[in-house]
């Protein structure tokens, strides 16, 4: 009779050791989801806007990042051309041959590899859903021979 304690108390040792690594996986999820979006969010940010050399604004509602499932959501967002430095731009002569303003009103990216985002600066995205898209392109005729200032990578 004596091995029936032992057994009793393996399992609630057992059982005590699963439900805390359940929580401790809980509670990473919750704050690594939540210490991804702001990192995220100013990546986006900056890839938009530095990207394009100031061309472009950034403007999102939420966004929302699931890191098991590699994904990010965007709730409302907007990139638009900002007529300050697009009258600039086009002055100078230096306006790309295109450009566009997005109105997403929901949108995902899948099996996103978060930890290259945030660690090496890298995007790499399996797919990329959208719902409510309003998107539009303008051409641009250069009528200068002056070369772009090519040093940053170019958003698109």
């Amino acid at each position: 009779m004596p091995l029936l304690p032992v057994k009793r108390r393996t399992r609630k040792i057992f059982a005590g050791i699963l439900i805390f690594l359940l929580l401790l996986a809980i509670a990473f999820q919750v704050f690594i989801d939540r210490y991804l979006e702001p990192i995220i969010h100013e990546r986006l940010e900056k890839l938009i806007v530095s990207g394009s050399d100031s061309l472009y604004n950034f403007q999102l509602d939420a966004i929302n990042v699931k890191f098991w499932a590699a994904s990010v959501e965007v709730k409302n967002l907007r990139i638009k051309i900002d007529s300050a430095h697009y009258a600039k731009r086009e002055k100078a002569g230096t306006l790309p041959a295109l450009t566009f303003e997005i109105d997403l009103l929901k949108g995902s990216a899948r099996s996103i590899e978060l930890f290259e985002l945030v660690f090496k600066k890298k995007i790499n995205i399996g797919s990329i859903i959208s719902k409510n898209a309003d998107i539009s392109f303008s051409r641009h005729d250069r009528r200068s021979n002056k070369k772009i200032n090519t040093d940053n990578l170019q958003l698109y």
